[in-house]
């Protein structure tokens, strides 16, 4: 079966800039500001179409587009937006669509839906108090956070229930672990339908204090974290996978050394299956692993990399189709970020791109999903026939 997948790249082309002496401040203060490279900021796809919205320069207003015209609609402004929510947005940032018609929005501490062709909108959960990393689940409409080192959720309803309940400071759930190495930018991580919460937990019981001075105080004052310097033992860390129905949990048991890296967490499609990157704490060694969701038992390694200095995955499985597990994966195996398109049997179906420069981002799939957009570092446009 043959499929058409188009590489938008949305990249960086070289700049030939006139001679100019940049000042301190310019070259400093205005790296993201005057001398950013021009892009559409909060690009996404609208579901089911080949329209596309983004953002005015100053975040203020909500733009849509098409890939079949270069016609620009506005479709709201932050002042009507505030007045369907009465809600003191500055801004659309972040906003994400579930429909063509219907997005959600956030200001950290309250989730909102809005309705664009009848323009309204309704409050969907207020969080207060000490929360932290919130994440919403569009599908179920859940949202999952933290209080201190626990996990909790929330359901449309407004019901809370206590994924985790730790009282030992030592046990943390639901934080990035590793310090943030190989992509992890969190650790809380939903299903497709939200049946699921997959989460880190960590142990840092063996890691020792370090200080840090705390210059928001006046004068400055110390305040300890854990970390594990060169040669000390580091924090031991597992997956845990909440199922939202039973109210119970699992946790994954890894085929490695209990200090190996555990990263790149995402679901497959059906929710039956979760994905793991292993990485050997040498960092040349990597191996996907499959879970059961529901069980929490090792399925299978549905692929291998090795590389005598080191190899570093950065990015989940990205499944391009809802109804099947087939995936695709961005490796630097060729020497360059580049995009491959495995089976659920690990079994390479094409390589998608072939670049001597980086792949940066899966964008997403078009409504016919025979075209595939991503970012990179390229200078031009370029098209792929493959799988």
């Amino acid at each position: 079966m043959k499929y058409l997948l188009l590489a938008l790249i949305m990249a960086s082309s070289a700049l030939v800039l006139s001679q100019k002496e940049l000042s301190l401040e310019d070259a400093v203060m205005q790296q993201y500001r005057k001398f950013y490279p021009d892009r559409l900021t909060g690009f996404q796809w609208l579901p089911n179409t080949t329209q596309y919205v983004y953002l005015s320069e100053d975040r203020g207003t909500l733009l849509k587009s098409d890939v079949n015209s270069d016609k620009e609609q506005i479709l709201l402004s932050t002042e009507e937006l505030n007045e369907i929510l009465d809600a003191e947005f500055r801004g659309f940032y972040p906003v994400s669509f579930s429909t063509e018609n219907d997005f959600y929005i956030n200001d950290g501490a309250s989730y909102y839906e809005v309705d664009l062709v009848s323009k309204t909108g309704k409050t969907l959960h207020s969080l207060e108090g000490n929360v932290s990393s919130p994440t919403f689940e569009p599908a179920s409409k859940k949202i999952a956070y933290l209080i201190d080192n626990n996990v909790m959720l929330s359901d449309e309803n407004g019901e809370i229930i206590k994924v985790t309940q730790h009282s030992d400071p030592n046990i943390v759930s639901g934080q990035a672990i590793a310090r943030s190495e190989f992509g992890i930018t969190g650790g809380l991580f939903w299903s497709a339908k939200g049946n699921y919460l997959a989460y880190y937990q960590k142990d840092e019981t063996a890691v020792h204090d370090y200080p840090l001075l705390n210059i928001n105080d006046t004068p400055g004052s110390l305040m300890s974290i854990k970390y594990p310097m060169a040669g000390q033992k580091s924090e031991k860390s597992k997956i845990g996978i909440f199922n939202t129905k039973s109210l119970q949990t699992v946790f994954i048991t890894p085929l490695g050394n209990e200090d190996d890296y555990l990263t790149n967490v995402s679901f497959t499609p059906d929710e039956k299956y979760l994905f793991v990157a292993e990485v050997n704490r040498g960092q040349n060694h990597m191996w996907l692993h499959v879970y059961s969701a529901e069980t929490g038992d090792f399925v299978k390694t549905i692929l291998e990399e090795t590389n005598s200095k080191w190899v570093e995955p950065e990015h989940p499985a990205y499944f391009p189709c809802e109804d099947e597990n087939k995936f695709v994966w961005m490796s630097e195996k060729d020497g360059f970020m580049n995009l491959y398109y495995y089976d659920f049997n690990g079994k390479l179906i094409d390589q998608i791109t072939n670049h001597d420069f980086v792949v940066k981002e899966i964008l997403g799939l078009s409504k016919d999903k025979k075209h595939l957009y991503y970012s990179a570092t390229g200078p031009n446009p370029y098209e792929h026939y493959g799988i």
